[in-house]
């Protein structure tokens, strides 16, 4: 996660920026984020191989691999992983946009939001029903597919003149897709899991799940910040009366801010062209990880159609 969020701080490759942690500095031409990186990797590996080498002698392991041999099981997870990605960088990049670019205020953003937990409440009670009717893997495609429409709906109409109540409607439509798929994503992930190993099954397919969100977050977060950076760098090479200083100055406060700072730039000397290029930066860069966003979800999607078919009589016996 280091690596992932601050790679755009202290550089990909060659440090761009000086790391001070307590007493510690960091001194090396090589940025931290790349080995960061590394690091997080092996230690991974290390993490499954110990595991793997715990099971196969009879020890208690913390992490039962063979669970991953389950089809269910193991495209569930995936689902969830890759859905929970989608759904948490979506939701970081869309309150960035809508007081970053639009001006709405904190309590104007929950506001909106709020019809995402409607959208949400509302097919909760309808859900259950949908399940006996249709079948869980059914209702979780179902789930998915409306997250990734209303996704794709709400990335189109970003705009320097989108309009709230379209964008509650999306986020309405989604906060449906949202009830449906993860109400039902657990019971269908565990679906085929041996009793005695379901506790194993909860634990890993909800760390799983953070996991997801913490990359989510990180991925598509990055992404934002970036295409932030460069859109709005490049829109402030077309605003008159700017010198490199302060278009680098500029870009820097955009970004160190993830936009927050824009509606602050309007009160400069000249501002109004400065804060209107950053605003339609912001537009570019929320739009671009939005609609990234639901290609993530889409991929979930794809995940759950792996997932091996349930018998019909299983699936209609485990709602009984």
């Amino acid at each position: 996660m280091f690596g992932l969020i601050e790679g755009q701080r202290y550089g990909w490759g060659t440090s761009i920026a000086p790391l001070t942690i307590g007493g510690f500095s960091w001194t090396w031409s090589i940025s931290p984020a790349p080995l960061a990186l590394v690091l997080g990797a092996l230690t991974l590996t290390a993490f499954v191989l110990v595991q793997r080498a715990r099971a196969r002698a009879h020890k208690p392991a913390l992490l039962d691999l063979s669970l991953l041999r389950i089809g269910s099981f193991r495209y569930g997870a995936i689902a969830a992983l890759i859905v929970a990605l989608g759904e948490f960088g979506m939701l970081f990049s869309l309150p960035l946009f809508l007081q970053g670019a639009l001006g709405y205020s904190a309590l104007d953003t929950g506001l909106l939001i709020l019809a995402l937990a409607i959208g949400t409440f509302l097919i909760s009670g309808g859900t259950p029903q949908l399940t006996r009717r249709f079948g869980g893997r059914t209702v979780v495609r179902i789930g998915l597919f409306l997250e990734a429409v209303a996704i794709t709906g709400l990335g189109l109409s970003i705009s320097l003149t989108a309009n709230g109540g379209a964008l509650a409607a999306w986020l309405f439509l989604y906060g449906a897709g949202v009830g449906m798929a993860t109400a039902q994503l657990t019971s269908v992930i565990l679906f085929d899991v041996p009793v005695h190993q379901s506790g194993q099954a909860s634990g890993l397919q909800s760390t799983v799940r953070q996991l997801g969100s913490a990359l989510g977050i990180a991925l598509l977060g990055t992404l934002l910040i970036v295409t932030l950076g460069v859109a709005t760098a490049d829109n402030l090479a077309a605003v008159p009366g700017l010198d490199d200083a302060s278009q680098q100055q500029i870009v820097a406060i955009v970004r160190g801010s993830a936009g927050a700072a824009i509606p602050e730039l309007g009160s400069m000397p000249g501002g109004q062209a400065v804060q209107a290029a950053a605003e339609s930066a912001m537009v570019t860069a929320a739009r671009i990880t939005t609609l990234s966003a639901a290609a993530v979800i889409l991929l979930g999607l794809l995940a759950t159609i792996a997932m091996p078919a349930m018998r019909r009589e299983d699936e209609d016996s485990s709602h009984a």
